[in-house]
């Protein structure tokens, strides 16, 4: 059952809100506006299920700040992530298309806000604006080589390597140039880190001391993690 969110209303969407998302920056503003109009925001408590697998998609979320974990459990109960998406991002990013059902489940790592679209109103709108529906099919193609990278790296990539290129992603898409490398916000559990790369926990822990020990990893500034990614990418 669907927790109840910390704040649902249906204050005004700025249309500058969701003109920060990269897919929408070829998009005529008045088609921005239109979605903007259809929106409303959520707040969402740290842990809180914003959708259960299995569950009708009641909306589609533009996530304005905070962290989302998404997610799928087998038959033994055993946990996959399938992203970790921040600002910027949405999802999900097909089963609205069709009424379908949630094909994972999506938590609030952080107190996050989203801007939520129902999936009817949704559908209507790409149909009459082509430009938009031609972003969503970009952010489509996006998740799609995503998930061909996890398979790949699932298949033919060491722990060392799966978990090294999540790092690198992160400090690219998240972190601020220094020197030789990136800093960023570490914003993981090492058990968030297991289930993303398919490893125990223990397996990641001893991972990231090897890294810290080439000096690939390394404290930052503000709380912050230092990258070398050239040092990182050694381990792909």
């Amino acid at each position: 059952m669907l927790q109840p969110e910390l704040e649902a209303g249906d204050t005004v969407v700025e249309v500058a809100e969701l003109e920060k998302f990269h897919c929408f920056s070829e998009v005529p503003p008045d088609a921005v506006a239109r979605l903007a109009q259809l929106a409303v925001r959520r707040r969402y408590r740290k842990g809180m299920v914003l959708c259960f697998e299995g569950e009708p998609v009641d909306a589609v979320h533009f996530i304005v700040d905070g962290r989302v974990k998404l997610w799928v459990t087998n038959e033994d109960g055993r946990e996959q992530i399938l992203a970790l998406l921040g600002p910027g991002d949405l999802f999900p990013y097909t089963s609205f298309v069709n009424g379908d059902r949630c094909a994972g489940s999506a938590q609030a790592l952080q107190q996050t806000v989203t801007l939520a679209v129902r999936p009817d109103q949704l559908r209507r709108l790409l149909l009459e604006q082509p430009l938009l529906a031609t972003a969503f099919l970009s952010v489509l193609a996006e998740r799609i080589h995503h998930l061909e990278e996890t398979v790949r790296d699932l298949s033919l990539r060491t722990v060392p390597g799966r978990l090294a290129r999540v790092l690198i992603n992160e400090a690219y898409r998240y972190g601020e140039k220094v020197e030789d490398g990136y800093e960023f916000p570490f914003r993981y559990t090492q058990q968030d880190l297991a289930h993303l790369v398919g490893a125990t926990r223990e397996t990641v822990s001893r991972t990231l001391s090897a890294f810290r020990r080439e000096g690939a990893l390394r404290p930052g500034r503000k709380g912050r993690v230092y990258a070398d990614i050239r040092l990182l990418a050694q381990w792909l």
